[in-house]
């Protein structure tokens, strides 16, 4: 992209004909097709197709990580819900009944074509591409209920449809234009004047005319002048961040493998044979005293009552969640919040506990029952709550499809949140800090004595090792009982 934002396409014609509708086409598509090679570009970077996903690497290749961090999805979705989570409702601002009564009608009709969800989808368009269209056809007397609209709405793909403009004062529309790409290859143009149609075949040939009086019916919705979308101004911000991001891992991973190669790794047991395969430790005594700390945002290993990580991985999910309940009492929404945990649920426990969620999904306790989040959330809605918030450990059960489940059984308007790698970033908080210091003296304590394989745990709140070999045999996949049950009283 050599520029933000997309051109506005003109014409020097004031009126189109059968003589010239071919001529200003094929100059329009010149325009368009330069637009659409932008948009199509960002709309792959909105489903996740972003630059960092083809990142080189000239020092350790074979560990390249690429890390998407979509934001530009979340500002899409954050705009849209701003501009659109109240369906849009025409009012009379007049004293007349006969008014009131045709804009109650006029409701109806919008309802009738599910004008909100198609209000949506445009929105959508024209956030992502900075630009969207619309068409509004009339529909036949004879093919529509009695409760349905006289007029049908499409939502257009803007990487296939345009307005060309005229070169003159107040640029009025002069052509709209829809088409398709035939199983054939031939390309099928629909194009819309002020009073006449054409179908046009691969630029060359007229193969429909007729006349219509509906104008054009093909509108152009400009997110703003520039037709600017909304993630495309900090691209290179975005880029950023998944770079960023994606070295951070390979920096981990390096350091990990690193470790390997200086002390002689090795792995055993079944239950640890993929860890192996991925870099987990076991050292062999090669003379090297070795004293290991736990460090994963987890808290998953058994030998150890905390690990580090897991305290600043809690908290930045903690004000995450408070960010996104503000959200949802503001639009009286369910939230499906995804934390971070894989087979461990400390995470969703103390994150959900610490912002009263109203249901929380963890590893531990999850039968695949969904009844008792969906009871909860019910008895709150008749309670008279306008706002829901249910954490989810990943991993346990797909939060889209419990988003949708939700909404489907309770009316209540729900939506998914996924944390992901911003809970293993940021700056560590002071238990993390303390505790670090507080292992790391103890690890250099027990080197001083002359020991090694030896790993630094915290039980009953009390430094102590353990040696490497025993603690790795060691299973744990009980949450704390306490804390599940208070957790189960809180949410009641």
């Amino acid at each position: 992209m050599g520029y933000f934002g997309r051109k506005k396409i003109f014409t020097d014609v004031t009126e189109i004909t059968r003589d010239n509708v071919l001529e200003v086409l094929r100059k329009a598509l010149i325009t368009h097709w330069s637009n659409k090679a932008d948009m199509e570009y960002l709309y792959a970077y909105y489903k996740g197709r972003q630059p960092v996903l083809n990142r080189q690497k000239e020092v350790r290749p074979e560990i390249k990580n690429t890390v998407v961090e979509n934001r530009a999805n979340e500002i899409v979705s954050f705009k849209v819900g701003y501009l659109m989570g109240e369906p849009i409702q025409y009012v009379s601002r007049s004293d007349s009944k006969s008014v009131a009564d045709k804009i109650t009608t006029l409701n109806g009709y919008c309802l009738s074509e599910d004008k909100a969800a198609k209000d949506k989808e445009l929105a959508d368009w024209f956030h992502i591409c900075g630009t969207a269209y619309r068409m509004v056809l009339p529909d036949s007397v004879f093919e529509r209920e009695s409760d349905e609209a006289p007029f049908e709405i499409y939502t257009l793909d803007p990487r296939f449809a345009f307005v060309v403009y005229a070169n003159s004062i107040g640029e009025p529309p002069v052509m709209g234009v829809k088409y398709i790409q035939r199983s054939d290859g031939a390309v099928i143009y629909s194009i819309y004047t002020k009073d006449r149609y054409f179908e046009v075949e691969n630029q060359s040939m007229i193969v429909r005319e007729e006349a219509q009086s509906l104008g054009i019916p093909i509108i152009e919705y400009p997110a703003n002048n520039a037709r600017l979308g909304a993630f495309e101004i900090v691209l290179p911000l975005l880029d950023a961040i998944n770079t960023v991001d994606s070295n951070r891992l390979d920096g981990v991973e390096q350091f990990v493998q690193a470790l390997m190669l200086f002390h002689n790794v090795d792995i055993f047991g079944d239950d640890f044979a993929k860890l192996r395969d991925e870099g987990a430790i076991k050292f062999k005594d090669e003379g090297v005293n070795i004293v290991c700390i736990p460090g994963t945002i987890d808290r998953d290993v058994a030998c150890s009552e905390y690990t580090l990580g897991f305290d600043t991985a809690a908290n930045t999910a903690m004000e995450a969640i408070d960010k996104i309940r503000d959200s949802s009492v503001s639009h009286g929404r369910c939230s499906v919040v995804e934390v971070m945990g894989r087979k461990r649920g400390y995470i969703a426990l103390w994150a959900g506990m610490a912002t009263s969620a109203d249901a929380i999904v963890l590893p531990e306790k999850w039968d695949g029952n969904f009844d008792y989040i969906i009871n909860a959330l019910r008895k709150r809605h008749t309670d008279g709550r306008n706002s829901y918030l249910v954490v989810v450990a990943e991993g346990v059960t797909d939060a889209g499809k419990l988003a949708d489940l939700i909404q489907k059984e309770t009316g209540i308007e729900s939506r998914v949140s996924v944390l992901g790698y911003i809970q293993r970033g940021g700056q560590p908080t002071a238990k993390d800090r303390m505790y670090g210091s507080l292992m790391g003296a103890y690890a250099i304590e027990i080197l001083r004595q002359g020991r090694g394989n030896r790993i630094v745990a915290i039980k009953n709140d009390i430094l102590v090792d353990y040696d490497i070999a025993e603690a790795i045999d060691l299973h744990n996949n009980n949450l704390d009982s306490f804390q599940y049950q208070l957790s189960l009283m809180l949410a009641e």
